[in-house]
C-alpha cells in the first residue's frame, strides 16, 4: 500500500473562493469520471480536509525543557 500526504497552504481569505470550485467540480465532467474511477477501484482509501490558521511567532507559550 502507498500512503500519500498532501499539504496545501490555503489562504484563509480564498476558502470562500475554493468552496465555489468544490462546487463546480460536481459538475464537470472530467472531475466526475475520476471521482467514479477512485470509487470503483478504491484507489483513494479516505479523503480528510481541514483548515488550519498558522500561528503568529512567539504566540506559542514556551514549553520547558524535559
Amino acid at each position: 500500500m502507498i500512503t500519500c500526504t498532501l499539504t496545501y497552504k490555503v489562504d484563509p481569505d480564498q476558502v470562500p473562493a475554493f468552496e465555489v470550485y468544490r462546487t463546480q467540480m460536481a459538475t464537470d465532467n472530467e472531475c466526475r469520471c475520476a471521482h467514479a474511477h477512485a470509487k470503483a477501484t478504491g484507489c483513494i482509501r479516505r479523503y480528510d480536509r481541514c483548515f488550519t490558521r498558522p500561528v503568529p511567532d512567539g504566540a506559542s507559550p514556551k514549553v520547558p525543557a524535559l
